[in-house]
């Protein structure tokens, strides 16, 4: 993966962050970054689950009547 539009890549005080923008439920896989340099090489993985505006994990509001 390259950075691009919908893909930035930043590295700041020792963390790597991807971040997708306007994701969308064909973006769901397990993501892995790798880095390396003289001194070896290291990986971390993870998963993204995205779906649809449909659902939704978050409760609905409730208003309360007084």
């Amino acid at each position: 993966m390259y950075a691009s539009r919908k893909y930035e890549m930043f590295f700041w005080d020792n963390k790597a962050t991807l971040a997708i923008k306007d994701s969308e439920p064909n973006d769901t896989g397990r993501y892995r970054c790798e880095v390396s340099n003289r001194l070896g090489r290291i990986e971390s993985t993870g998963s993204l689950h995205v779906y649809s505006e449909s659902h939704s994990t978050v409760p609905p509001f409730t208003q309360w009547r007084m």
